[in-house]
């Protein structure tokens, strides 16, 4: 299920997420995955030691 919230990030703040999303790098998802859901889990993240990840989170 997913939940719309509006006006959580302005426009500004919006646009700069979106730009770093695309020069972030990516990892694959069953490295964060347990031992059950590692075999079906087919999805990319971020990658945990990317520097611009705590920009986003901020």
């Amino acid at each position: 299920m997913l939940i719309m919230i509006a006006n959580v990030l302005d426009a500004n703040n919006l646009q700069s997420l979106r730009d770093n999303l695309g020069k972030t790098r990516y990892v694959d998802g069953r490295r964060t995955a347990g031992r059950e859901a590692r075999p079906v889990k087919r999805n990319e993240q971020v990658d945990r030691a990317d520097p611009l990840l705590a920009d986003m989170q901020d």
